[in-house]
């Protein structure tokens, strides 16, 4: 009976987590992206699916190679103040996505845990064989 209300709460809960990430990385790039602990606190927020992120960007920097290379590449390119919400709003939605299985696969064990329960149940409550016994 509660199901349908906790995952309208739990899809609520992740709006709110990935949108508030979104609105803290669009305030940090008004203000010019400073170097601050804005961008620490982020990182921590969104840490497991940060790493994954930056594991991705980098994985995908060296399949199709980095923008410049040489000892002034980046010198003449302006700041992106965004880059940041984009990074960390991407990491808390992989952060929802990943807590999201997690909770899919505990269903799921739960169900088969029943049905066995259930399975043994109706076979007696023995999970022994029958009949092959040592004489």
């Amino acid at each position: 009976m509660g199901m349908p209300h906790t995952r309208t709460a739990a899809r609520t809960a992740a709006l709110f987590y990935v949108g508030s990430v979104a609105v803290a990385g669009f305030v940090h790039g008004l203000r010019g992206a400073p170097d601050d602990a804005t961008i620490v606190v982020m990182q921590c927020l969104t840490l497991p699916g940060h790493l994954v992120v930056l594991l991705l960007l980098l994985a995908g920097a060296g399949v199709f190679g980095a923008a410049g290379t040489g000892a002034d590449a980046g010198a003449d390119i302006a700041p992106a103040p965004f880059d940041p919400m984009i990074v960390h709003t991407a990491a808390a939605l992989v952060n929802v996505l990943v807590l999201w299985g997690l909770c899919v696969f505990a269903r799921r064990v739960r169900v088969e845990l029943r049905e066995a329960r259930e399975w043994r149940a109706a076979r007696g409550g023995s999970t022994r064989r029958e009949g092959r016994r040592r004489a």
